[in-house]
C-alpha cells in the first residue's frame, strides 16, 4: 500500500450506503491524504476536519469538493488535519476509549484482548 499512497493525492469515498465506519478514511489520512467523503453512516466522523463531506448523490458536490482540493493552500490545510485526525483513531486512543468503561466491569486480573489494528504505528 505505501506505493498506492506515495502516489495519493486525494481519497474519495463515494458510499451510497450507511457504512458504520471507513477504515481505509484514517488509513489515507495517516499518510497525509486528505478525502473527499459521502454524507452516510459513520464515513463523515471518520474523516473529520481532514476531509470534506459531500452529498453521495450530487456530482457538483464532488466535483466542487475536488476543485477546492486543487488550491495549494485548502489542499495543505486539509492534509495536515488530516494526519491530525488519523491520530484519533491510533492504537493509544482506541485503548483510552476501550479501557476506562472495562475498568468498572470488576473484571481486574482477566485478560482483556482488544483487536485493533495497528500497522501504521
Amino acid at each position: 500500500m505505501e506505493k498506492v499512497y506515495k502516489d495519493t493525492r486525494i481519497l474519495l469515498v463515494p458510499s451510497t450506503w450507511p457504512e458504520p465506519f471507513g477504515r481505509v478514511i484514517p488509513e489515507a489520512q495517516v499518510n497525509g491524504i486528505p478525502c473527499i467523503v459521502s454524507n452516510r453512516g459513520g464515513i463523515p466522523e471518520a474523516a473529520g476536519k481532514g476531509g470534506i463531506v459531500v452529498n453521495s448523490f450530487r456530482t457538483d458536490e464532488w466535483v466542487s469538493a475536488v476543485r477546492q482540493m486543487d488550491d495549494e493552500k485548502a489542499y495543505k490545510r486539509y492534509s495536515d488535519a488530516a494526519v491530525a485526525n488519523s491520530r484519533n483513531f491510533s492504537f493509544e486512543k482506541q485503548w483510552q476509549r476501550f479501557s476506562k468503561p472495562l475498568a468498572g466491569l470488576g473484571i481486574s486480573g482477566k485478560r482483556i484482548v482488544l483487536a485493533i489494528s495497528n500497522k501504521n504505528k
